[in-house]
């Protein structure tokens, strides 16, 4: 990925306005019957050890809002924070502040719970030289921000959407006579996209090996049987990508099977929050 906030603004954009719309943060009532006029410096500190992100799309939020604010200190989006550092602060007016917090801290924290598990497993990986990818099972409306969070943390990027590349998966068969025949139906009709395809069994792998397509998914295949469906696929040519069961407990066990790609849905949904906290101060 080149230019995250160039090749997907309008998309953040839509993102951004569903944020606005949900929080009503020109509406907040509290902040108004207050009448708070002062300036505020804001400062976002950790609760626990990991990697940050998010900072530099609160920053583009920042410039969506045409917000007057001015950055005190930062760190860079993908740096190690633990517990106690203040790794973010701004100052800005106080209202404005109060309106934009939950969705500053909402941002930083989903953001930086995924990337600090990217590079947990990315840790367990790298030295087996396999690389890791997430899934299209991000939080509804907020697939950019997920696996631009995967992206920080040193993971790749699976199909952004269903215009990406193709995949033939199991649902798709229901309406062919076997995935064979999808495939040729595929190499008909396709220019120029990707094309991964999720196999069952051997049997299945057999009949397709000699036909064009760039990578196979082994899909909750039973771990006993991987290393002899690597072993043909690599003899044709293919790609090949693990996916469905794996975790940090059993990843070294799948690394040592050397696929050239391990997918993990759970990248995008961490089971651990990462916890900040954001306070303001008078300016």
């Amino acid at each position: 990925m080149v230019d995250f906030f160039s090749s997907f603004k309008s998309e953040i954009q839509i993102s951004f306005d569903n944020l606005i719309a949900e929080d009503k943060i020109f509406q907040d009532v509290t902040t108004d019957y207050l009448e708070i006029n002062e300036k505020s410096v804001s400062e976002i500190t950790s609760r626990t050890d990991g990697f940050v992100s998010g900072i530099s799309i609160v920053k583009s939020f920042f410039n969506y809002l045409n917000l007057n604010c001015s950055i005190v200190h930062e760190l860079k989006d993908g740096d190690p924070v633990s517990k106690n550092d203040m790794f973010f602060s701004f100052v800005t007016s106080a209202p404005d502040a109060l309106k934009i917090e939950r969705i500053v801290l909402n941002l930083i924290a989903r953001c930086s719970s995924i990337c600090t598990e990217v590079k947990n497993w990315k840790r367990i990986m790298d030295p087996y030289k396999v690389k890791l990818l997430d899934t299209r099972k991000t939080a509804p409306g907020n697939r950019y921000f997920d696996k631009h969070s995967v992206f920080i943390g040193g993971g790749g990027n699976h199909r952004f959407n269903l215009a990406d590349e193709v995949l033939i998966k199991e649902n798709h068969l229901i309406f062919f006579k076997d995935l064979k025949s999808a495939i040729q139906k595929i190499q008909k009709n396709n220019k120029f996209k990707t094309v991964v395809v999720e196999v069952e069994n051997m049997k299945q792998l057999q009949e397709i090996c000699k036909l064009n397509f760039d990578r196979v998914i082994f899909d909750n295949w039973k771990y006993e049987e991987i290393s002899e469906g690597i072993k043909l696929a690599k003899e044709k040519n293919k790609d090949v990508e693990l996916s469905g069961g794996i975790n940090l407990s059993n990843l070294d066990s799948y690394c040592l099977l050397k696929p050239d790609f391990i997918s993990a849905g759970s990248l995008t949904n961490p089971s651990k929050d990462f916890d900040i906290s954001m306070l303001l101060k008078r300016y």
